[in-house]
C-alpha cells in the first residue's frame, strides 16, 4: 500500500488515542456533578425539588403516618408580615416526637405548596371586588390551603370580622381560640435560658415587703382605643402610679430596662389592652403573672378562661366603679394576706388551675404543643394527609365567624363592654388635653379641606406630602401650641406627649388621635 494511504488511518488514530481520556475525564467529571446536585437536592429538597415531586403525583386520599412525615410540608407566604424576623426559613419541627420537613418561602410560585399563608393585616381587598378576594390564591390543586394569619385585633383590622372576607380562606390562623390553628400571645419559645413561658410563670415573686407600695404603668400608645390612658390619670390622683413608658411619664425607665424585671420591683402593675375584642388577651397580663406584680386588668369580658385563677388579676370590670377600684388596691397594699392570697395560684400545681389556662399551657412546648405556631400549621397540613381532609371543612370546623357558639360569645361580651358604666373616667387633665386635642384637629382638617388638601387618614399627612405637608403641619402645630398656652395646667412630662415646635410629632400624635392607627404597646 502507499505510504500516502497509510496516513490518513494513523492520523485518524493518533487523534482518537490524543483525546479519548480527555473525554472520559470530561464524561466523569459531569457525572460526579449532577450526581451530587440530585443528591443535594433530594436528600435537602428547595421549594422547585418540592414543587417537581408535588406535580408529579399530587397526594390523592388519606396517606399513612410515615409517607405524610417523609414530604416536606411547604407554606409560601403571599404577603409581608410585621415579625422582626424574617419569616421564610426552615422551622425545626416534630409530630408525635418525630421530626419533620416544615419550611417557610417566598419565592415565587404556589405549584407545590401545601399552604398559601396571607397576613391579614397586608391583604386589605374587599371582598366581591376582586378576583383574589373571590376565591383567595388562585390554586394549584384543590387540596392546597388558604391561611388567614393575624395576632392583631379586628379593632385595627376591621376585615377580621367580616364573614365575606373570611370565607376567603380555608383554615383561620389567629389569636381566637376557636381558630383552626390557634396562635395566643400566650407562649412559642424559651427565653434566653430555654424556660417557656409556662414555666417561668411559677418562678416566686419578691417578698411582700421589698416590693413599692405603687403601681406600675409601661405603654407607649398613648391613644388607645381602649381609653386606658384616662383610667391611669384617674388613678394618678388617688394612688401613687410609677409611669416609665411613654404615656403620662413620671418616672425614669432604665436605658435598658426588661419589662418584667421592672414590673417584679411593684406590687401593683397596669394590664390593659390597647383594645378590648373578644379572645383578645395579649403578652400585657403574661408579662405582668410571670413578674409576680398584682395586674389591674381592662380587657376581654372572657378574660377568665384564660387566667390560673379567678384571683390572679384585678378585673376592673368587675370592680364597678373608681372609687371601689382605688379602695381595693389601698386595702391589698396594706393587707399581707390578702395581697398573698391572691398570688398563691403559683405555689399550685397545674392540674390544680383552670381548664382554660391548663389549655394554654398544653399548646406550649412545655405542655407537648408545636415548637413554633409555624409548625403548627405544619403539622395541621400533616394530619389532613392521614385524615385525607379535604382543604375546606367548614362543616366540621368553621372559621370563628361562621362559629356559632363563638359568635354568640363575642357578641355578648361587646354587648357587655358597650353597656359598661364610665364611671372610671373622671374630669383630669389628660382628659382635658385629650379633648383639646381632638378640637385642634378637627379645625385643622376642615382648613386642610376648604384649601382642597386631602389628609392621609393612618399618619395625619396629607396624601401628596411633596405639596401639600407644610400648610396642615404649620395650622395644626400653631393650633396646638395656642391651646397648650390657654391657662391648662399640666406637667412637663405630660406637655411632652407634643412636644413644643415639634410640628411633625404634632402630627403623628393627631395620627393617633383621630384615626387610632398606632400599634404599640
Amino acid at each position: 500500500m502507499p505510504l500516502g494511504s497509510r496516513v490518513p488511518g494513523r492520523m485518524r488514530h493518533r487523534r482518537t488515542t490524543r483525546w479519548k481520556p480527555v473525554a472520559l475525564l470530561g464524561a466523569i467529571v459531569a457525572m460526579s456533578i449532577i450526581a451530587t446536585a440530585a443528591w443535594i437536592c433530594w436528600s435537602t429538597p428547595p421549594d422547585w425539588a418540592h414543587m417537581v415531586r408535588t406535580r408529579m403525583k399530587p397526594p390523592k386520599g388519606p396517606m399513612d403516618l410515615k409517607k405524610a412525615l417523609s414530604q416536606p410540608v411547604v407554606v409560601r407566604i403571599m404577603t409581608g408580615d410585621l415579625f422582626a424576623e424574617s419569616y421564610a426559613r426552615v422551622v425545626p419541627c416534630t409530630y408525635q416526637g418525630r421530626p419533620f420537613h416544615c419550611q417557610y418561602t417566598d419565592s415565587s410560585s404556589t405549584d407545590g405548596a401545601d399552604a398559601m399563608w396571607f397576613h391579614v393585616p397586608n391583604y386589605e381587598c374587599r371582598p366581591n371586588k376582586t378576583a383574589l378576594c373571590k376565591g383567595g390564591a388562585s390554586k394549584a390543586y384543590p387540596w392546597q390551603l388558604n391561611v388567614a394569619f393575624s395576632m392583631e385585633s379586628p379593632h385595627y383590622y376591621p376585615n377580621l370580622d367580616e364573614q365575606q372576607y373570611m370565607d376567603i380562606f380555608d383554615v383561620e390562623m389567629t389569636y381566637r381560640l376557636c381558630s383552626h390553628v390557634p396562635v395566643p400571645y400566650f407562649d412559642f419559645g424559651g427565653d434566653a435560658a430555654g424556660a417557656g413561658l409556662a414555666a417561668r410563670l411559677f418562678a416566686p415573686p419578691l417578698p411582700w415587703a421589698e416590693k413599692l407600695d405603687a403601681v406600675a404603668f409601661v405603654q407607649s400608645n398613648c391613644f388607645a382605643p381602649s381609653n386606658r390612658t384616662n383610667l391611669i390619670a384617674s388613678l394618678m390622683t388617688h394612688l401613687r402610679v410609677d409611669s416609665l413608658g411613654y404615656c403620662l411619664r413620671n418616672t425614669k425607665m432604665p436605658e435598658e430596662y426588661d419589662k418584667v424585671q421592672v414590673y417584679r420591683q411593684y406590687k401593683f402593675c397596669i394590664a390593659v389592652e390597647n383594645s378590648v375584642d373578644h379572645d383578645y388577651v395579649t403578652e400585657k397580663v403574661w408579662h405582668a403573672l410571670e413578674a409576680g406584680c398584682l395586674p389591674i386588668y381592662y380587657g376581654t369580658a372572657n378574660i377568665l378562661d384564660y387566667l390560673p385563677t379567678p384571683e390572679s388579676v384585678i378585673d376592673v370590670r368587675s370592680v364597678g366603679s373608681l372609687g371601689a377600684l382605688v379602695s381595693l388596691i389601698r386595702r391589698l397594699m396594706s393587707d399581707r394576706h390578702a395581697y398573698e392570697a391572691r398570688l398563691a395560684w403559683k405555689d399550685l400545681p397545674l392540674s390544680a388551675l383552670s381548664p382554660g389556662f391548663q389549655k394554654l399551657v398544653a399548646m406550649t412546648p412545655d405542655g407537648g404543643g408545636p415548637e413554633h405556631s409555624q409548625c403548627a400549621l405544619c403539622r395541621l397540613v400533616i394530619e389532613r394527609r392521614v385524615s385525607g381532609a379535604p382543604a375546606r371543612d367548614d362543616t366540621a370546623t368553621p372559621h370563628c365567624l361562621r362559629n356559632a357558639s363563638w359568635l354568640a360569645a363575642a357578641q355578648a361580651s361587646q354587648h357587655v363592654l358597650r353597656s359598661q358604666p364610665a364611671t372610671f373616667l373622671q374630669d383630669n387633665p389628660f382628659q382635658r388635653y385629650v379633648d383639646g386635642l381632638r378640637a385642634a384637629a378637627d379645625v385643622a382638617i376642615a382648613a386642610a379641606a376648604a384649601a382642597n388638601i386631602t389628609v392621609h387618614p393612618n399618619s395625619g399627612y396629607p396624601s401628596d406630602e411633596s405639596k401639600a405637608k407644610e400648610p396642615v403641619v404649620q395650622e395644626v402645630s400653631r393650633r396646638i401650641k395656642a391651646w397648650l398656652g390657654a391657662g391648662e395646667t399640666f406637667t412637663q412630662e405630660w406637655r411632652g406627649l407634643v412636644p413644643a415646635g415639634d410640628a411633625v410629632g404634632v402630627i403623628e400624635q393627631l395620627g393617633l388621635v383621630l384615626e387610632a392607627s398606632d400599634q404599640q404597646e
